[in-house]
């Protein structure tokens, strides 16, 4: 996998340092990893019946990449986001739709909130929303488009009932 953005640089400063303290305080070699391989090979720890090679597909607030992890420190990219990741989409689409204010949603991520609200939907086929990258033949998410047409959809309602 290449390197990818990376979390918040004083957390992975501490959290560096401190590896590297156990591992000399336990004579411990550090090696480093990508934090994404990590999150693959933990299926492996819940379910040992799973064996190389396997398809991943990792989704968070920053990433979002499909892979096959062909052994513990191999993998194959076989698609990532191009643009914006899906729970970077999520938040910033229940902020523009407030649902902090609505006292349901309010301690809830963007993504859980959206989700929630979606189940209460009473025709969930209302908007049709065109799909992203429908015509390249390859593995790439791209969530920027979703995030834009539903932008666009809101500034239409609004308009329509004057907000």
């Amino acid at each position: 996998m290449k390197c990818l953005k990376t979390g918040l640089p004083l957390s992975l400063l501490i959290g560096t340092k401190y590896g590297k303290h156990l591992c000399r305080k336990y004579n411990k070699p550090f090696m480093p990893i990508h934090h994404m391989e990590a999150h693959a090979l933990t299926a492996r720890m819940h379910d040992k019946s799973i064996e190389f090679p396997f398809l991943v597909l990792l989704i968070s607030g920053g990433h979002c990449l499909l892979v096959v992890a062909e052994s513990v420190d191999k993998f194959l990219l076989l698609g990532e986001t191009i643009d914006d990741a899906p729970g970077e989409t999520f938040d910033k689409m229940a902020r523009r739709m407030k649902l902090k204010n609505i006292p349901k949603y309010s301690t809830l991520s963007g993504g859980q909130a959206i989700e929630l609200a979606a189940t209460k939907a009473d025709n969930p086929l209302a908007y049709k929303f065109t799909i992203p990258l429908l015509m390249y033949k390859n593995c790439n998410f791209s969530f920027a488009g979703i995030k834009n047409q539903l932008l666009l959809q809101l500034q239409r309602e609004e308009k329509e009932k004057g907000m």
